[in-house]
């Protein structure tokens, strides 16, 4: 059974585009505001609907990298992103332990 922990932590795409400097937050679900999960399973889920998908099939918005005129611009993350995203929360927090980002990561699985 995957562990799941609720998402907080650095936007991936702005982590990818060397942009670090910004804050750690809880993750919402666009469609319902719903504060995202994440699980071992390398898997997404909202707390709100209950609606799960691989990390894969994701996008982010974040004021980090969003429009000219402060509209939210969604992108992808590159499975290299999610790992040192994961990594630098792990860092930050002892609730991700070894085991649980060694799961993820084999996870994660082809893109």
């Amino acid at each position: 059974m995957a562990t799941y922990f609720e998402l907080y932590f650095q936007c991936p795409v702005c982590i990818a585009l060397g942009n670090t400097n910004i804050p750690t937050s809880y993750w919402e679900h666009s469609s319902d505001g719903g504060i995202i999960e994440v699980g071992d399973d390398a898997n997404y889920r909202c707390k709100s609907c209950n609606q799960k998908a691989h990390v894969s099939k994701w996008q982010y918005g974040c004021p980090g990298h969003s429009g000219d005129n402060g509209e939210l611009v969604y992108k992808a993350a590159s499975p290299q992103s999610m790992v040192k995203a994961f990594g630098i929360a792990a860092q930050m927090s002892d609730q991700y332990s070894s085991q649980w980002l060694k799961n993820f990561i084999n996870n994660l699985g082809e893109w």
